[in-house]
């Protein structure tokens, strides 16, 4: 997936200017580790940039 695709999807979500896809990464780990417990290296291994 593209970079321009990522940012084309937050466009069409109405977060132009206000989000970006490392920010909607960096909340999706926030949530999942503070908020659901789950320690770090699950979250990270499932969002990180390898295929």
């Amino acid at each position: 997936m593209s970079n321009n695709t990522i940012l084309k999807g937050i466009e069409r979500l109405g977060y132009k200017g206000i989000m970006t896809g490392h920010g909607f990464r960096a909340m999706a780990m926030t949530i999942l580790m503070e908020e659901l417990g789950y320690p770090f290296e699950i979250p990270d291994s499932q969002l990180s940039h390898l295929a």
